[in-house]
This record gives structure tokens, sequence and C-alpha cells, in this order.
């Protein structure tokens, strides 16, 4: 139950006025670290399963950098998911946003979206800045679900279609064909087994490699997407290129590491967090 603490407080203060709402965060913050002291040590446990060559010290970073994560997401929830948001006004900015738009005259893309979950509305800026077909594969929870009237919500035309990761292919292959948008959080599985490394913003990490599969198989681009607030807490929504890392040493790594994570995956079904894990990868 504690693990979805944060998810119930960020339903509740997107009631909130704005002038009230920061206060309550520095109110709460040191009450909520003190329940989730539960989450730190869950991933610490998830990082000695990955990595159980490391020692203790090298683990304690590397949960400390996933539980970092884990609040950086949650503070931006918090601040983000304000009654009547229009995700509209937020700013698209840097030069893949160009790219973007570039590649979209000549075929469809896809977009991978970490913690699609909190991260709805740099996909709904994109959706209504674009104006193209969109189709977003989301799990079957209640909360995707939840999402998904939320991302309908901002959404100033109906060219977006969420559906089930197990019927997707009908759908994607429908946008593909328009030219449009495939978007993945990065934690979506598709018919794949492993994860890959990419380039990202200068550093690697390893995501899932399903939107990898997708394309491979239609011969698309891809993109990252993801937000970040400016010093005047405005949110930039941010759009880069993803190159592939073709060094032998890395794909060694990958497949020494992704029979860990699948095992992990499947003794750990629905685990949200898994997305931190992935970052700490490296």
């Amino acid at each position: 139950m504690k693990i979805f603490f944060f998810r119930i407080l960020v339903n509740l203060f997107q009631f909130f006025p704005t002038v009230l709402l920061d206060p309550l965060i520095v109110l709460l913050f040191p009450l909520l670290f003190l329940l989730e002291k539960k989450i730190y040590h869950t991933l610490w446990n998830n990082q000695r399963f990955i990595f159980p060559e490391k020692n203790e010290s090298e683990l304690r970073h590397l949960a400390r950098k996933s539980f970092q994560n884990y609040h950086r997401n949650v503070l931006y929830s918090l601040k983000m998911m304000k009654k009547k948001r229009i995700a509209s006004r937020y700013e698209i900015f840097s030069n893949g946003i160009n790219r973007l738009e570039a590649s979209l005259q000549k075929k469809a893309v896809i977009l991978v979206v970490p913690h699609l979950s909190v991260n709805y509305l740099p996909v709904v800026a994109l959706a209504n800045r674009l104006k193209r077909p969109v189709v977003v594969p989301i799990r079957g929870t209640t909360y995707n679900r939840k999402m998904e009237e939320k991302i309908y919500q901002y959404l100033s035309d109906n060219s977006v279609k969420m559906c089930l990761l197990g019927g997707a292919m009908q759908e994607v292959q429908r946008v593909v064909k328009a030219k449009g948008v495939v978007i993945l959080a990065m934690d979506a599985i598709l018919p794949v087994k492993h994860n890959q490394e990419v380039d990202f913003f200068g550093s690697c990490f390893s995501m899932s490699s399903g939107a990898l599969w997708l394309a491979e198989k239609f011969q698309l681009p891809i993109f990252s997407v993801y937000a970040i607030l400016d010093t005047k807490k405005h949110l930039q929504v941010k759009v880069d290129p993803i190159r592939l890392e073709k060094d032998q040493a890395v794909q060694e790594k990958i497949e020494a590491i992704s029979e860990r994570v699948s095992t992990y995956i499947k003794a750990n079904p629905g685990c949200w967090n898994l997305a931190d894990d992935y970052f700490s990868l490296n």
C-alpha cells in the first residue's frame, strides 16, 4: 500500500489551488520520506538482485540514485497535476522537435516516454502540436485507465488512440501507414525478451526493446520525450533522437543483465518503479 501513497496524494492535489500547492509539498515531504522508507529498501534489494557481483557500497549508491529518480518524478507530478492545466500551453523546445517534424513528413515515428503515468502532459502537448494520428499502447490496469481519461481530457482533438498492449499491433500498423506517431512507455513490453542499451541525452541507459523492435520491423526513427522544469517553474518538453549503441562491450553487458532483469519482471509483475531500475543499470 505504501508504494501507492504518492499516487493517491497526486490525485488529491489536483483539487488544491495553485497558491496552496507549494506550501503543502514543503510541509508533507518529510512525512512522505518517512512513509516511503520501505521503497528505498525495495530499490536496494532490486539492485542486489540485478547486480549480485557488486559490493554493498556500490549497491547503496545505485539504490540512492534510483530513489532520487523516484522522488524527482513524484515532485514533478505534484507540481504538474493541477486542475485544468492546459498542456497545449507548455513550451516544446530543443532542436529535436524540428527533426521530429521533419521525419514525420516522410514516415511515422516512435516516441519513448519515461514513466508515462506521470509524464502524460508532454505526450498531450506533442499530440496537440503535431496534429497527427497517435497510438499509445498501455497496460490494462485501473491506474492506466485513469491516466487514459486524463490524457483525453487535455487533448484538443481526437487523434490519439490509446489501446491495450495485447491488441496494439493493428492500431500501430494503422498509424504507421498514416505517417503518425507511436508512443511507448519506457517500460512497456511488446513481444520481445530483452532490454537494449541506447544513447540518450549524452549518456547510456537501458530501455525496453519494444520500441527498438517496432523501429526495426517498420523501419522507423525513435525519439525520446521527457519534461523538465526550468528556473521559472515552466514545463519544457524535450525531444531528442535516440541513437543505438553499436559497441560490442555494451552488447555483451546487456546480454549479461537482460536475463536477470527478465527474471525480476516475472517475479514482480506490474512493478511500476521498474523504469527507475532501468536508469540505474549503468
